[in-house]
């Protein structure tokens, strides 16, 4: 039972009857209220002879993916379906999805129905892949497989339960029941692995199994069914059932992390910026954007490599609306982490203090429905370095004449942020 964002919305697939079916919520996570839902589909639990349900409890399945504006629910048996998102709203049905490149995969080495999930990643071009029997796949969009096969790491008791990522690495959670922490595994688009994190203090509430003075209290069982992100957070689904024990309220619950994944075990973490001068121009007009094309930012990373020359980052100010003398700050993301740093020099923000108009050529007879010759007068700015500059992009006003008799022009000067009036 996945749950993945589209970055306006969250997506939860609810199974049904035993993971016999399953229904994907659209929610609105401002305020967790469900906007829409689809109507159930056969998640393809094996059936007997007669159509009978061989095992209501077959396995957790419908893992979430989003690819080109289209929902992938994956579950029993390699079956998938999908859904456009703009096609989710009560009473849409899910159809049989056909257009994945995953068979090679999952069926060329004797596999046939071990497909868990799929992450999808659009910077990156690739698919994540995972079954059951704890391999991980990276494919091209057409489906060829990149590298080699990818043998995750086993948890004591525990087993994969879904993949997600983002433009920088693959996250692979796993699941047992009753479950105290959220253990996931980080690895490169490349295969590499970095690392691993276990977000504790996972549980439910206590509840009593049918009385209000059982003793001692029953547990809610529970296991984690997915993480994913939205909104730079970290959330995960859970599903809870009922046992000999308890008799309760049971469901798929939404869990919004607050553990701070950036600071686990890992081996390449961004941990800062390197900003060089490359020629950059140190003094500016306010209105004028910094020479962002004339700094060198490199990428440090936790794991003492050589630091990693990028692109890609962000500058602020990136145009100048305030006079002073600051540096400029320089920011760089990697997945979910964003790191800053700074200029390694103050650059100097001047303001226009003053304009001056000469219109000692200006032409002054015009005729109804003429424009003003804006080429007959010269404007001056004054700036507050003390420098100043003759000036065309100044504006008139009015700049097109239409009545007869004498005409007040007034002539302003804008630096994008304040306008100055010629007096």
């Amino acid at each position: 039972m996945g749950g993945i964002s589209d970055g306006e919305y969250i997506y939860m697939a609810l199974n049904t009857g035993g993971n016999v079916n399953t229904a994907i919520y659209k929610i609105d996570p401002s305020t967790y209220e469900v906007v829409a839902n689809t109507v159930a589909v056969d998640t393809n639990i094996p059936r007997d002879e007669s159509g009978a349900v061989v095992s209501p409890n077959y396995g957790d399945n419908s893992q979430l993916m989003i690819k080109d504006g289209v929902l992938y629910i994956f579950v029993i048996g390699n079956k998938v379906y999908s859904i456009p998102l703009s096609e989710i709203e009560n009473g849409a049905k899910p159809v049989e999805a056909t257009d994945l490149p995953f068979g090679e995969v999952t069926s060329g080495v004797g596999r046939t129905d071990v497909l868990k999930g799929a992450y999808w990643s659009d910077p990156v071009g690739k698919f994540a892949v995972v079954d059951k029997t704890g391999k991980m796949f990276l494919l091209e969009e057409d489906g060829t497989q990149v590298g080699d096969t990818i043998t995750l790491r086993s948890y004591s008791g525990m087993k994969v339960t879904s993949v997600t990522g983002d433009d920088k690495y693959i996250y692979v959670a796993y699941s047992v029941n009753n479950q105290t922490s959220v253990p996931f595994d980080i690895y490169t688009w490349d295969g590499t692995f970095v690392g691993s994190g276990a977000p504790e203090g996972i549980h439910l509430r206590q509840n009593v199994g049918g009385t209000e003075d059982s003793d001692p209290p029953v547990h809610q069982p529970y296991n984690i069914q997915a993480i994913f992100f939205h909104d730079g957070e970290m959330y995960t689904t859970f599903c809870s059932w009922n046992d000999d024990n308890y008799k309760g309220d049971t469901g798929l619950y939404l869990w919004k992390m607050s553990a701070d994944y950036t600071t686990y075990d890992q081996t390449n973490r961004l941990i800062g910026l390197t900003v060089e001068d490359n020629g950059a121009k140190k003094s500016y007009k306010t209105g004028e954007s910094f020479e962002a094309d004339k700094i060198t930012v490199y990428a440090n990373y936790s794991d003492g490599k050589p630091r990693e020359k990028v692109t890609g980052y962000t500058v602020t100010p990136a145009t100048f609306t305030e006079q002073g003398k600051y540096p400029v700050t320089v920011s760089y993301t990697v997945g979910h982490v964003t790191v800053t740093g700074k200029t390694p020099f103050d650059v100097d923000v001047y303001a226009p203090a003053s304009v001056k108009v000469d219109l000692s050529g200006a032409k002054t007879d015009y005729r109804v429905g003429e424009s003003f010759d804006k080429s007959s007068v010269t404007m001056t700015v004054s700036y507050t370095n003390g420098s100043s500059e003759k000036v065309t992009d100044f504006d008139v006003d009015p700049k097109t004449f239409t009545s007869t008799g004498e005409t007040e022009v007034t002539f302003s000067y804008s630096d994008g942020t304040n306008t100055f009036v010629a007096e």
